[in-house]
């Protein structure tokens, strides 16, 4: 098992360490302490239904109101670590090998993805976690308008952070069977996570000095999904078009009174982006072992005990630091009609493949005008698309060289779609309807 791992987990007493009988092997001895999971680990989990453990590589379940725990049976043989996350449940075993299982029917897979499923590994990290965006629990998620968009079939979603704290990849069972898709880290990439928790789409980080952010951030809410369509402009609220730019990180009231640990969960709780609780292992100011917790909108923090071990160190600001900086300037060209009608001395600034937002400086005699570039993955990983967003005020200005300017740039547009590359210290953008080919690529990919 990885350190982190190591320090991570909290295996739950079986009834042989005990001193107890032993029982039949698909049954052990209910815990003492009901609350011996209130923050997740890698061997103590739950959802909105189930609780699940994991005892010397077998897995134990029992419904979340209490009563037997049952054994389930795993074809794969000795579990390393698990997750769970509304219908889902991942077991990981020795070899790194992913496992997937709906919860209601326990039907076990050890195949993963399209167009052609294939096994999926888990890399090495600091933290992972399942996730599961589904009708029966948050019901959807509100889009950055406020409107309400229905999960449908659901969004099941395995995150990733990675060893050094600084990027966050996911693998989707829709998408190829690899973890090379990201989500981009708060604080334009320089925050390094020291945990990683997610629920229903909604991923919580934590870092050495506590600081805290949460995200709704998925292949479909992030604009990635060639199935679903897409806007930046404002919608009508009963349109089913989902709006642009996504949520992007939100941070979270400090706990300013005992220690905290990396021990963090968040949990599905009630329907929409407003229905997660958070939580955070730690101490309060006597030094009694318990957890923090809030709604994810709430302002303050409320401490409760607990009798679950600590099962993660507790935080060391002085052991880490804040990640280095990525953003950069950059000479940049847009190709529109076959030549590049930017001028000279246009630059890409704030640019990341770290990051999904830019700004497109285009020099003029009065000044500059700003254009923001909003970039996005897509069905393959590592292909960027965007879109430029020409400000409502550049677009009802008075100056002609400003209105010149937006008309060699976009057409006059408010809008234009774009594919992204990046090579050797320069920076390209092309017109590209990405809508269109998305659309095309879903039906192509049957998706």
């Amino acid at each position: 098992m990885f350190p982190f791992i190591a320090l991570f987990s909290v295996f739950c007493l079986s009834a042989n360490a005990a001193g107890i009988a032993p029982l039949p092997p698909e049954v052990i001895r209910q815990p003492a302490d009901d609350a011996a999971c209130a923050v997740k680990t890698s061997a103590c989990t739950f959802t909105p239904r189930y609780e699940i453990r994991l005892t010397d590589g077998r897995l134990y379940r029992r419904p979340v109101s209490a009563g037997q725990w049952n054994r389930l049976d795993t074809p794969f043989g000795a579990v390393r670590e698990i997750s769970a996350d509304g219908d889902n449940l991942i077991a990981v075993t020795a070899d790194r090998r992913v496992h997937y299982a709906k919860l209601y029917d326990m039907k076990w897979t050890g195949k993963w993805g399209k167009p052609a499923a294939k096994p999926l590994y888990l890399p090495i990290n600091r933290a992972w976690a399942i996730s599961h965006l589904n009708e029966t629990d948050a019901g959807g998620y509100e889009d950055p308008s406020g409107k309400f968009i229905p999960a449908g079939t659901g969004v099941t979603t395995l995150y990733v952070l990675s060893p050094d704290g600084l990027h966050l990849n996911y693998a989707d069972p829709w998408l190829m069977p690899d973890f090379l898709h990201r989500i981009p880290m708060p604080e334009r990439g320089c925050f390094r996570a020291a945990a990683m928790s997610a629920s229903g789409s909604i991923i919580f980080l934590i870092n050495a000095q506590g600081r805290m952010y949460t995200r709704l951030a998925d292949f479909d809410t992030t604009g990635a999904d060639p199935r679903f369509p897409y806007t930046f402009r404002d919608a009508d609220g009963t349109s089913n078009i989902i709006k642009l730019p996504a949520e992007q990180w939100r941070r979270q009231p400090d706990i300013t009174t005992g220690r905290l640990t990396s021990a963090i969960t968040i949990i599905t709780d009630g329907r929409g982006n407003a229905g997660r609780l958070l939580r955070v292992q730690g101490t309060d100011r006597y030094g009694l072992m318990g957890y923090y917790h809030k709604h994810i909108f709430d302002d303050t923090w409320k401490f409760v005990p607990s009798a679950q071990a600590q099962a993660a160190p507790f935080l060391d600001a002085a052991n880490e630091t804040d990640g280095p900086v990525t953003d950069g300037d950059y000479p940049v060209t847009l190709v529109r009609g076959g030549k590049n009608v930017l001028c000279k001395g246009a630059k890409l600034s704030g640019f990341s493949a770290d990051n999904d937002t830019a700004d497109l400086l285009i020099p003029l005699k009065s000044g500059k005008l700003v254009i923001t570039l909003y970039t996005r993955e897509s069905f393959i990983a590592g292909q960027f698309y965007g879109t430029l967003v020409v400000p409502e005020e550049a677009l009802k200005s008075a100056d002609a060289e400003t209105l010149a300017a937006i008309k060699r740039v976009t057409g006059g547009r408010s809008l234009l779609d774009v594919r992204v590359r990046f090579s050797d210290g320069k920076a390209s953008l092309s017109v590209f309807n990405w809508r269109k080919y998305r659309e095309s690529a879903a039906r192509l990919l049957g998706i």
